[in-house]
């Protein structure tokens, strides 16, 4: 991968010139393995992790089964939802940018608010390309106010 190959030549480069500022530096101290007298280049875990490449890993420290059950559907997102939702908009013939899209999607918002015996689900307003991606995906936005 091209940034790693640029932080192990900044890691190397640093190594002769400034190995102190190396510590705090996490892009940096990650490929670092201490010796006597000093700090080398782990060539071992950047070959290990150069196996990695392409394949993207969640890390959670939560044993709960709903938050599991949660990691696992966002994984499972990040791979489906860059390929699935264009071609949902170009079958209902919608254009957005992806960086739209994305924007678009987290300016969405829901709030829970109890009063009493009483709750409401308050939803933002959709906002640019929302509810075109909403019903490209056979959804549509909720009501803004439901009980």
């Amino acid at each position: 991968m091209a940034v790693r190959q640029k932080i192990v030549a900044g890691l190397e480069e640093k190594l002769r010139t400034d190995p102190g500022s190396l510590v705090a530096n996490k892009g940096y101290s990650r490929y670092l393995k201490t010796r006597t007298g000093g700090m080398e280049v782990d060539y071992a875990k950047i070959e290990r992790e150069e196996k990695l490449d392409g394949i993207r890993v969640l890390q959670t420290n939560s044993s709960v089964p709903a938050a599991i059950r949660g990691h696992v559907f966002c994984s499972l997102l990040v791979f489906v939802l860059p390929k699935e939702l264009p071609r949902r908009m170009e079958d209902a013939e919608t254009e957005s940018e992806w960086n739209d899209i994305i924007r678009d999607l987290d300016s969405l918002t829901e709030t829970k608010i109890e009063t009493g015996a009483r709750s409401f689900v308050v939803r933002s307003a959709a906002r640019g390309a929302t509810g075109a991606i909403l019903r490209s995906l056979g959804t549509s936005p909720a009501s803004r106010h439901t009980a």
